[in-house]
Order: C-alpha cells, then structure tokens, then sequence
C-alpha cells in the first residue's frame, strides 16, 4: 500500500497533499485491476551513470514495457558481444521482454548512432553494445517499447 501523507487542519498545502494522496491511491487502483504500472523510476547498475538532472523511468501498460532512457552513459569500460546488466525496473523483478529488442548507442555529441541489442529478464534491463564502449564515450538514448514475456 502507498504512503500516504496524514491531513490536519490548517495545514499548509492541505488541498495539494490530499490531490497527492488521491494520485497515490487512484495508481495503486491501477495497478490492482489491471496489472498496469505507472511511471515508476529505475536503478541504475554499477558501471553506468545518467547525465545530470536526466530521468530514467518504465512504465506497463498491457502487454508492453516502456522505458525511458535518455543520456545514460557508461562509467567504466564494456565490451561488445556480450550481455551488459544496465538497470533495474525497480520493485518488479517479475518482468522479463518476449524477445530481445533494439536500442540505440550515441557518441557523446548525440551523433553515429550504432544499434545495439536489449533484453530484460528478471526485471533487469540487459545490453549488448554494437561495439567496445569506452567510459563515458557513448550514450544509449531513446524509447523503447517492448512486448512482455
């Protein structure tokens, strides 16, 4: 069940904190009945960092995982041809994507985009990068859709 802020009389932003609690339960709701989750953020791995003030976030609706992610970078050097473990989809390790799927890998000016490959499985978000990354040489960047297991 979700935190929910307690209300008193008088308090400051009243109104807010009990639009706030209403959000919080109406998506709990959600998730109840449909099996749906909300935007909902990520733990990053060792050895990957995001560019400051970047949100990495997923999402399930249906059948489909949606993750954001956008400037996430490497903080230590990869190796191509082989799976790398990137993020965690936070509080759901039950998710896994029907098949492998294709992200794209930037240099740090956002340009050569190379295609990668991704996976998820046990609620982790796993890559292959199109070549050997560098520390901070390359970004992943983009919107991935991906059907669930």
């Amino acid at each position: 069940m979700t935190d929910l802020k307690k209300i008193t009389t008088g308090m400051a932003n009243g109104p807010e904190a009990i639009d706030e609690n209403f959000t919080k339960v109406n998506n709990d709701l959600i998730k109840l009945q449909t099996g749906d989750i909300p935007w909902t953020g990520v733990a990053l791995s060792s050895g990957w960092g995001a560019v400051s003030g970047v949100l990495t976030k997923y999402r399930v609706i249906g059948d489909h995982i949606e993750i954001k992610a956008y400037g996430l970078k490497p903080t230590k050097d990869i190796p191509a041809g082989s799976f790398y473990e990137v993020l965690t989809l936070s509080g759901h390790p039950e998710l896994a994507s029907g098949s492998d799927f294709s992200l794209t890998f930037f240099d740090a000016n956002n340009l050569n985009p190379l295609q990668g490959r991704a996976r998820i499985s046990g609620g982790k978000l796993s890559v292959i990068p199109p070549l050997a990354l560098t520390a901070g040489s390359r970004y992943v960047i983009g919107f991935f859709i991906t059907d669930k297991a």
